[in-house]
């Protein structure tokens, strides 16, 4: 939906008014199913490598949006992914370059890059 698809424009916006408390929930391979794979909520997830001075720079943004998100009550989970300790969930969504951001709808089964 149109809605869905500005969503993410929203959260960066909210982040950038100063939210600083970071909610952004680590997903690993333990875990990742359980919370993203049984949500009926589609999920932004930064996948990001902790050598990357891209990927430095955009965390603490990141965790903003994940603060405001909470803060803001809306229908959408943020997480994480650090893809040297988890790299078959990044090799499942075709991540490639750092940082990716994906919204994943579905469980997971849909994803989509953020540009």
């Amino acid at each position: 939906t149109a809605r869905a698809r500005g969503l993410p424009l929203v959260l960066i916006c909210i982040a950038l008014l100063g939210v600083a408390r970071s909610d952004s929930v680590a997903l690993e391979e333990e875990n990742f199913d359980s919370i993203v794979g049984k949500s009926e909520l589609p999920w932004m997830v930064m996948f990001h490598l902790p050598r990357c001075g891209h990927c430095k720079r955009l965390a603490p943004v990141w965790d903003q949006v994940a603060a405001a998100a909470k803060q803001e009550e809306l229908q959408v989970g943020v997480g994480r992914v650090d893809c040297s300790s988890q790299p078959n969930i990044c090799e499942r969504f075709g991540v490639t370059s750092f940082p990716a951001l994906k919204v994943l709808r579905e469980g997971g089964a849909k994803a989509t890059d953020l540009r």
